[in-house]
């Protein structure tokens, strides 16, 4: 999953001269590339990295690559949704779905902190999860605005809930309808055929507003 140009050595290294006087507990690919969705052209590189010893969270970019940072006070609360994070960190949590193929480093004294954040089940609270999204991106959605790139998760989670109903598990497996529409989008959206996939993103939003109603959790 992890793309032959991306070098694990170097993100580890620069993440640890950055860090040098913390321990980092582990550290995975988020964004497209634990969504299985990576293209070079057109995505992001995102790396998550969680530390001990360090409190809140930073955010900071080098050679192109994001990196996401977050403190000992805030690892689990990303993840279990009760931090008092921007929602922006709070929304792409479903990366940690694919964390068997994206760890990037996992030092083992933290081995029993890595697996209370692999155990917490976004199946939990999969309607608060969907509450922020929705709150997120209609903010930015309205029919007649200009479409934006990043609603193509909207797509994205169409696709992922449609097959969670299907198969009773929550995957980032997509179906190719779903996907085609999704990268469509994403490579088009600034073009004539993205306005038109922009005005579809009503019924989307619409469809997954009414599936997390109907959750009970």
């Amino acid at each position: 999953m992890i793309p032959n140009n991306i070098d694990k050595e170097k993100i580890i290294t620069y993440a640890k001269g950055l860090l040098k006087d913390k321990e980092i507990m582990f550290m995975y690919f988020g964004g497209s590339i634990a969504f299985g969705i990576y293209e070079q052209e057109y995505s992001d590189i995102d790396v998550n990295v969680f530390v001990n010893g360090l409190k809140g969270f930073i955010h900071t970019e080098m050679d192109g690559i994001d990196y996401f940072i977050y403190g000992d006070d805030k690892y689990l609360s990303r993840q279990d949704m009760t931090s008092d994070l921007p929602l922006y960190n709070k929304i792409f949590i479903d990366d940690a779905l694919s964390l068997d193929e994206t760890l990037i480093y996992l030092n083992p004294v933290f081995d029993k902190e890595f697996k209370e954040f692999k155990n917490i089940k976004l199946e939990d609270r999969l309607k608060t999860f969907l509450e922020k999204n929705l709150q997120y991106y209609e903010y930015y959605y309205n029919e007649t605005a200009r479409p934006s790139k990043k609603m193509y998760h909207l797509f994205r989670w169409r696709g992922i809930i449609e097959n969670y109903i299907l198969t009773k598990k929550l995957t980032l497996e997509i179906a190719d309808s779903w996907k085609e529409k999704m990268f469509s989008y994403k490579h088009n959206w600034n073009s004539e055929s993205g306005v038109k996939l922009h005005k579809e993103l009503k019924e989307v939003i619409g469809y997954i507003k009414k599936y997390k109603e109907a959750l009970i959790k």
